[in-house]
């Protein structure tokens, strides 16, 4: 079979997976948590979906002859230097960013109620659990998916199309704003990039749930339109002098136009200090799909 059918065979399949299977596990899930805690129900929901994900990615695998590596997650490179690089660069940036926006005056930071001894367990506990949720997030919108489109149309125009998915995706929340999605769109097309550079998804794993742990956690922010969260050290207190583009509003420093500098910013630097390209690996790239930079 021409491999662009076949890539297109596949695609088909993985968009019946994601956007049929995927959205009616979860309304299932909303009728067996009914009246449950909703935080339950979240972290269920995604622990089933990071399962079922994976799943589907090693039966493709096996399907497709070809390492699960190929989908950019090689188990053999989990939690190491990469994945502590891209965590030491995500913790930095938002700390970089809630710092810009403390001298700005739209944020007040304040050490909160929580006890030391309470705040270090939830914050185990945090690192846990965001570790896992970026885990979920980077394979769905960057693994098999995003590999296969690739094939099909090119790198970068398959991770436009990721990170637009991305992007809609985080649309549902009810006190997300434009101009947060802008940031969400900027950091799915970051994330892309790192992958591209790397050869693989683990430094931007770290990066991402090192920076949700710092918005949560450690500066007790908003988080993409979620309400600060319990447990955190600091406490982050929008200013109602500063407008939302500038402060975020409901919608955490993502909603900030800062946000959109400050990723550029660390997306150029990247550009400028990864240089070549290492995904797909050479063996992988189809002469269906042009090469990119």
């Amino acid at each position: 079979m021409n491999p662009r059918l076949r890539a297109l065979l596949r695609v088909l399949v993985f968009v019946l997976f994601a956007f049929v299977v995927l959205p009616a596990k979860a309304r299932w899930l909303r009728h067996v948590f009914h009246g449950a805690d909703d935080t339950a129900r979240y972290l269920v929901d995604h622990g089933i979906e990071l399962g079922a994900v994976l799943l589907y990615a090693a039966i493709a695998a096996a399907v497709e002859r070809r390492p699960f590596a190929s989908y950019g997650l090689p188990w053999r490179e989990a939690l190491r230097s990469r994945f502590w690089q891209g965590a030491a660069a995500g913790l930095a940036s938002i700390a970089v960013l809630v710092l810009a926006l403390v001298a700005t005056g739209a944020l007040r930071v304040g050490v909160s109620a929580t006890s030391l001894g309470t705040a270090i367990g939830f914050g185990l506990g945090y690192a846990l659990v965001f570790v896992l949720l970026a885990l979920r997030e980077e394979f769905l919108y960057r693994g098999y998916g995003l590999f296969t489109l690739a094939q099909l149309v090119g790198f970068w125009p398959a991770a436009v199309a990721a990170s637009a998915w991305f992007t809609n995706t985080h649309a549902g929340v009810s006190s997300e704003s434009t101009l947060g999605l802008v940031s969400v769109a900027l950091f799915g097309l970051f994330g892309c990039l790192l992958l591209r550079r790397t050869g693989n998804l683990w430094m931007v794993i770290g990066f991402h749930a090192a920076w949700n742990w710092g918005q949560t956690c450690l500066f007790g922010a908003g988080d993409s339109g979620h309400a600060a969260a319990p447990g955190h050290l600091l406490t982050s207190v929008v200013s109602p002098h500063a407008p939302a583009w500038l402060s975020g509003g409901k919608v955490g420093p993502e909603g900030s136009v800062l946000c959109w500098a400050l990723l550029t910013l660390v997306g150029s630097g990247y550009a400028w200090l990864l240089r070549g390209v290492r995904y797909p690996a050479p063996a992988e790239r189809t002469a269906a799909a042009p090469a990119q930079a």
